[in-house]
């Protein structure tokens, strides 16, 4: 899961997404924006797969998440090289039975779980 806050959209990598749909398009309230996977988005979701890999093989019948929360800010609209990200948490599915990459996510970001 890559989640950013913000005012940035949520996106959810499965293996039932197909690779060409790089790009979405959401519509809403009658208006259209295009959202497009940015390298740092890539970043962030090679991130939410390499800590998953910390509950490999315990989280069976569940398959091993990873979760990263992301604050993304514009310091210039203009320009894309000004752009900040901040890990606000991150988290794993560490075992069947126990709560989700996001629960363990969403707790770090709150200061109730540190690293």
């Amino acid at each position: 899961c890559h989640a950013a806050v913000n005012n940035r959209l949520c996106r959810e990598s499965s293996n039932s997404d197909n690779a060409e749909s790089a790009s979405r398009t959401t519509t809403a309230a009658n208006t259209t924006s295009k959202a497009t996977i940015s390298q740092k988005d890539i970043l962030h979701l090679k991130q939410a797969a390499q800590i998953a890999r910390i509950g490999y093989g315990n989280t069976f019948p569940n398959p091993a998440v990873g979760c990263l929360l992301v604050r993304h800010t514009h310091t210039n609209p203009d320009e894309n090289d000004d752009d900040k990200d901040t890990v606000l948490g991150s988290g794993f599915h560490p075992k069947a039975g126990m709560p989700h990459a996001e629960i363990f996510a969403l707790l770090q970001a709150c200061g109730y779980v540190h690293d």
